[in-house]
């Protein structure tokens, strides 16, 4: 699964540069796996697989305060939005959402894909 994802993301990362900053960040988890098993994909350290269960709260309330953005010096910007994209089993879904809704005031948005795992 990780070398399908790899020839996918590498362009798209690669031409994700703003004056040597970064916008995107993709993280993937899959549920099977020891907790919090990390593999980067690709030739870059911003898109990674997960094994193991998500903190859902943790990782949006992160994602949501921009701390992880790197911001070029002396520049003021504002505040990007976060999106969130899922794909995983109705409990999964319904603890996301109760998490994303949370968080609206912020920019975040979730968006569920069409194809959902049962």
């Amino acid at each position: 699964m990780v070398s399908a994802a790899e020839d996918l993301l590498n362009p798209l990362l690669e031409d994700d540069i703003i004056d040597k900053g970064y916008i995107l960040s993709i993280s993937i988890y899959v549920e099977r796996g020891l907790a919090h098993d990390k593999t980067p994909i690709g030739k870059h350290e911003r898109a990674c697989f997960y094994q193991g269960v998500p903190d859902y709260d943790n990782i949006v309330s992160l994602e949501a305060s921009g701390d992880q953005i790197e911001r070029l010096p002396n520049i003021r910007d504002e505040q990007g939005r976060t999106l969130v994209m899922v794909s995983a089993a109705g409990r999964y879904r319904d603890q996301i959402r109760k998490t994303v809704k949370g968080f609206l005031h912020h920019g975040v948005r979730l968006s569920e894909l069409e194809y959902q795992p049962e």
